[in-house]
């Protein structure tokens, strides 16, 4: 089995566990001082979407009587109307309300969910209110993590420009985002295993 290519020595690769993979971002050594901003983006929209987290959105969404507006973090709102118009666009294929099919499989966690038919949600039923409040009329097991992490990426990139940084590479398992003039080589790994 190849492995990829080692990273040359004028970049710095940092990599923390988050949104449920390791998220790695590498920039110009000179410059390694924007991966903790970067990171921290990523670290709040973590706190902020996860299924996992106690504290999230999600989480205080899930608790959520039905019909009960919740308060949630802008990007957040931001997020969930992303999902709600690819829901649309895609005929209904593309469901953040996925949770329950999961919570089944056995993917993620119960955190207490006893009855997977008390929350019969799904996309359609989630409403935004404003920029800071969503409301699902049905409850809704949201599972935002297939969209969240792109987000992330995208934000780690944003901050890392705004500190001044001209090309990087933003790595959340698969979901990646290179910038600047330099090519990224990438590996893909085979169905086989075979990179």
């Amino acid at each position: 089995m190849r492995s990829p290519s080692p990273i040359p020595a004028d970049l710095v690769t940092r990599c923390q566990p988050l949104l449920g993979t390791l998220v790695e971002i590498t920039v110009l050594a000179d410059v390694a001082d924007a991966i903790e901003p970067a990171f921290a983006a990523v670290r709040h929209v973590h706190r902020r979407m996860s299924f996992h987290e106690a504290d999230s959105d999600l989480a205080r969404l899930r608790a959520a009587w039905a019909g009960a507006e919740v308060a949630v973090d802008p990007e957040t709102v931001i997020v969930l109307r992303l999902a709600i118009a690819l829901h649309e666009r895609s005929g209904g294929l593309f469901d953040v309300t996925i949770g329950r099919e999961l919570v089944r499989g056995g993917f993620l966690p119960r955190l207490g969910i006893h009855d997977l038919r008390a929350y019969p949600g799904r996309s359609r039923d989630i409403e935004i209110v404003d920029d800071r409040r969503v409301r699902c009329r049905r409850p809704a097991l949201i599972d935002l993590a297939r969209i969240a992490k792109g987000y992330a990426v995208d934000r780690a990139v944003e901050t890392l420009v705004a500190c001044g940084v001209g090309e990087g590479l933003v790595n959340a398992g698969g979901d990646l985002r290179g910038f600047g003039p330099r090519p990224w080589p990438v590996a893909l790994r085979q169905a086989d295993g075979r990179i």
